[in-house]
């Protein structure tokens, strides 16, 4: 990132953060890893939401939206 402008302006003081990045963005091997399973997470999400509907999964947490639940592999499942 560049580093930041600061400006006066009258009576007024005024400071600019660019957020456009400055020179190439360098990413190691887990950071790729990590990059390239987030463009994936549909997938998975669209199969773990099948297994569900088909009951070999079974999931707990307090709500649909609760960011804590777990998916464990239901009672005489496939595995």
């Amino acid at each position: 990132m560049a580093p930041p402008i600061f400006e006066e302006i009258a009576t007024r003081f005024r400071v600019t953060i660019p957020t456009v990045p400055v020179g190439p963005t360098v990413v190691d091997a887990t950071e790729q890893a990590i990059i390239i399973s987030l463009n994936k997470t549909w997938a998975p999400r669209t199969r773990l939401s099948r297994l569900i509907d088909r009951g070999l999964v079974r999931v707990i947490g307090t709500s649909a939206k609760d960011a804590q639940r777990k998916y464990f592999l239901a009672e005489g499942g496939p595995l």
